[in-house]
């Protein structure tokens, strides 16, 4: 693919099944068409974690007393709201250095088997529930945080979707020929045209490289129910708990 504008990469898609031919130029409805391909195709991409290629670590300072923040754009956490929380953890800014203790990220089975999940206050949260709300996430810190701490979230980051045709393209290696080609096969079908199969396979091995790249090796976890629950009561007392 010669340029690296959003135009020069849907050029290129119209090129690889034909629409069109060197030195002529598309119309300004093609060119729309194709840019609401291609950042569909991002938007898809943003529900698949071998799609993502980088996990942030985002800090934000927890007050003491408050249990429920919201985390996306203007947000009480105020960023990208991610589409999925990989792992948290709790930093102890009054501590130096700052130290950094892993919490539980719950799901709504998990949060559903607390029993008690207001009125309990700790130096910091053990867990967090993440309810998934849109455009803003709601995340209960269970216990509510007393101490001096702050939430650290290891999150996807979103591939940024396009503004603009002279937006310059930039992605790591292989996600241009992915984009490109997921693209012509989309506008291949709605201009009534037949993308090769070359196309198909070239579009499929993009895509098969940026997963064998982003995929990383996870941990495996145990049924609580081989091995007895966790006494997450004995766990809060442990730490100064107090209830309210």
């Amino acid at each position: 693919m010669n340029g690296n504008t959003v135009q020069d990469l849907i050029n290129a898609a119209y090129r690889s099944f034909g629409y069109l031919g060197r030195g002529t130029a598309l119309t300004a409805a093609d060119s729309f068409d194709a840019f609401e391909a291609l950042n569909n195709l991002i938007d898809r991409s943003n529900s698949d974690r071998l799609m993502i290629y980088e996990i942030s670590r985002n800090v934000f300072p927890l007050s003491a007393g408050v249990q429920v923040y919201t985390l996306g754009t203007g947000g009480a956490f105020s960023m990208p709201r991610p589409p999925k929380i990989n792992n948290m953890s709790v930093l102890l800014t009054a501590n130096n250095p700052p130290q950094e203790i892993p919490i539980e990220v719950m799901d709504e089975i998990k949060w559903q088997d607390v029993t008690l999940k207001t009125g309990l206050n700790a130096q910091f949260p053990l867990a967090c529930y993440p309810d998934n709300n849109f455009p803003l996430n709601n995340l209960s810190f269970w216990p509510t945080p007393s101490g001096t701490c702050s939430a650290v979230i290891y999150a996807w980051s979103l591939l940024s979707a396009f503004t603009t045709l002279g937006q310059t393209v930039s992605f790591p290696p292989t996600y241009k020929d992915f984009l490109m080609y997921g693209t012509a096969i989309r506008m291949a079908a709605e201009k009534g045209f037949e993308c090769s199969q070359t196309v198909h396979n070239l579009f499929a091995k993009a895509e098969g490289m940026i997963r064998n790249v982003n995929w990383r090796e996870g941990k495996v976890e145990i049924d609580p129910v081989l091995y007895g629950r966790f006494n997450i009561m004995r766990a809060i007392k442990s730490q100064g708990a107090v209830v309210d």
